[in-house]
């Protein structure tokens, strides 16, 4: 009889837990969304200050990881000397966990990002255009620790 009335309950709370677990996803996926949203603006802006609050170390740049804030910001700079963000145009077109995302990368990324990512972390893609050139594939990491999300790098998606 207890059986059963487990089984039962189990039963009745199944759905009830896999909701909950799907709104923390939906509210996890908001937050990246969001915190990627505000760095491709900061990046558009060429506002280092507003890159800055949204980064945290260690930080996934095109297959390197980076542990000096002090680094993250020249290289930034060194992006704003050079290229005219002003006309980029930017949209956000997917979300994906990064346990789901991680195979798209090649071994020795996988294993460095490790240093970068965890299992609750998401890959946020954009389509972006500029100079009349469309890229679909740019990528903002997303690190989401105790409630927190930064941007934890930036890459080519494949």
């Amino acid at each position: 009889m207890f059986k059963a009335l487990s089984l039962a309950a189990l039963a009745l709370a199944a759905p009830v837990l896999l909701l909950r677990e799907r709104g923390a996803d939906d509210d996890v996926d908001k937050m990246a969304r969001e915190v990627a949203t505000k760095f491709m603006s900061a990046m558009k802006t060429k506002s280092i200050e507003r890159v800055m609050e949204l980064v945290s170390v260690p930080y996934w740049e095109f297959g390197v990881v980076i542990t000096d804030r002090e680094v993250i910001a020249e290289n930034h700079r060194e992006v704003f000397e050079k290229e005219d963000l002003g006309g980029v145009k930017f949209e956000l077109t997917a979300v994906h966990a990064y346990p789901e995302a991680r195979e798209r990368f090649s071994e020795l990324d996988r294993e460095l990002l490790k240093r970068v990512m965890a299992d609750g972390d998401r890959v946020v893609q954009f389509t972006v255009e500029q100079d009349g050139e469309t890229n679909d594939d740019f990528t903002v990491f997303v690190r989401l620790r105790n409630g927190t999300a930064s941007v934890a790098g930036v890459e080519f998606f494949r």
